[in-house]
């Protein structure tokens, strides 16, 4: 039977975007697992809807770097370097997210790791292993820089998100998949998600967009004082 593994990243609080892929997902079979690679929050209108979704349909979450720089400035511990949508975001999630919703995200894991079957095996993160700000993730980096980054990992299937474009690319036995953004696309009003199919033997590697309303999601960020990014 083949099982069927979703992952999504940067949802960026678009929380329009995230429900058309969830509504996508809701139509496949055989979901063993639902996966979140970060950046949940910023940007768009999502706050608490952002997180009662991914729980309301079982997902595991990792945290991102936005996740993490909430942690960064609640500790005292940034330059004030960010640039200025960074603390509008900061502000707004204090003031409009849940208590326990705002610890739940920023007290997240950083990795995830699951075994497929008996040949393969999976490690997401959000974009590096111990560095959610690395930009080694995209397609552009020249292959010696995947190899230092990704190379010594034990894992075959190797997942991560942060840099908005969609690839998968082999990489010395092992497969490198970023599955792109769900919420920071604002030039074609797409959502990305990518699926895992495996089975005992085997795994393929699906890249999917699926559209959300732009108009909807626009209308959600002026109701809710929300600032997007210039």
């Amino acid at each position: 039977m083949t099982k069927r593994i979703i992952l999504f990243s940067d949802v960026h609080g678009n929380i329009t975007g995230l429900r058309a892929v969830m509504e996508a997902v809701d139509r496949l079979e055989n979901v063993t697992h639902i996966i979140g690679l970060g950046d949940y929050f910023g940007w768009g209108a999502g706050g608490d809807d952002v997180v009662d979704l991914c729980r309301e349909k079982g997902a595991i979450l990792i945290r991102g770097g936005h996740e993490e720089i909430l942690n960064i400035i609640d500790r005292g511990e940034d330059e004030g370097s960010y640039y200025p949508e960074i603390y509008f975001t900061h502000r707004w999630l204090r003031a409009n997210l849940r208590p326990e919703n705002y610890a739940y995200v920023t007290s997240l894991p950083t990795e995830v790791r699951l075994r497929l079957n008996d040949r393969h095996t999976l490690i997401g993160f959000h974009a590096a292993l111990g560095d959610m700000e690395s930009y080694t993730c995209g397609s552009d980096r020249p292959r010696q820089v995947l190899e230092d980054t990704y190379g010594r990992l034990l894992e075959d299937i190797v997942v991560y998100g942060h840099y908005h474009e969609p690839h998968v690319i082999p990489l010395a036995g092992k497969l490198l998949v970023n599955c792109a953004s769900v919420g920071q696309r604002r030039h074609d009003s797409l959502s990305n998600y990518t699926i895992i199919e495996y089975d005992e033997e085997k795994i393929a590697v699906i890249q999917r967009q699926v559209p959300y309303d732009k108009a909807e999601e626009d209308r959600l960020v002026a109701e809710r004082g929300m600032q997007r990014r210039l």
